[in-house]
């Protein structure tokens, strides 16, 4: 994917590559397309590729393009619960449920949005993206029967997952649970209501994947 390799096209010196890539963007990318798409995919992917994109550029038309993607992807959180649905439609910005799944969120979906929205924010001083992450984060941090079915591949959005729900140990719960260090360690060290913002985000990733 071109936009999930643009840092990695940056960091390695890959000029010709890099300016061929912001060129795409710049005249025929578009978010204005219709049909359901994966919100979790393109969060990670098509956001975190822009964001990390400006964070090593600073050429704001990775933020600009990174700001309208997150606008049209933020109805996925209006819910009763704020537990974010899959699938999301670019171009009527509306959110949908997983039929496959019954209504259900997978549990590393919808905890591992954190870091890019609340950059966005940062970014930004619109902390419409932060709020709706952190309402996700605090839900799963304080709603007992979330932690107790921490185990269970699903979160609803409609409402607090039962109680006795089948358990297993799968890769969206391992990749839920080595998120939230970095969430941890991301907030102890930048808040939003002070201002104090001295590390990128993704930083914190990097230094705790090694």
């Amino acid at each position: 994917m071109i936009i999930d390799a643009l840092d990695t096209m940056h960091i390695m010196g890959l000029t010709s590559e890099y300016e061929h890539a912001r060129l795409w963007i710049a005249d025929s990318l578009s978010f204005d397309r219709s049909g359901l798409l994966n919100a979790f995919e393109v969060t990670i992917r098509v956001l975190g590729g822009l964001l990390s994109a400006y964070y090593l550029s600073l050429d704001p038309l990775f933020l600009d393009k990174a700001i309208d993607l997150a606008d049209r992807i933020m109805p996925i959180f209006e819910t009763p619960s704020g537990i974010p649905v899959s699938f999301i439609d670019l171009k009527e910005r509306v959110g949908r449920i997983d039929k496959d799944n019954n209504g259900w969120s997978s549990l590393s979906e919808v905890a591992t949005l954190q870091l890019e929205l609340k950059y966005l924010s940062h970014l930004t001083d619109d902390y419409t993206y932060w709020r709706a992450a952190e309402k996700v984060r605090l839900y799963i941090r304080f709603t007992k029967a979330v932690w107790l079915s921490l185990l269970h591949r699903y979160s609803k959005s409609s409402k607090t997952p039962p109680m006795g729900t089948p358990l297993c140990l799968s890769s969206s719960s391992t990749l839920c649970l080595s998120l939230l260090p970095r969430v941890r360690i991301f907030q102890s060290k930048n808040s939003y209501q002070t201002g104090t913002w001295p590390v990128h985000p993704f930083q914190y990733s990097i230094r705790l994947s090694r």
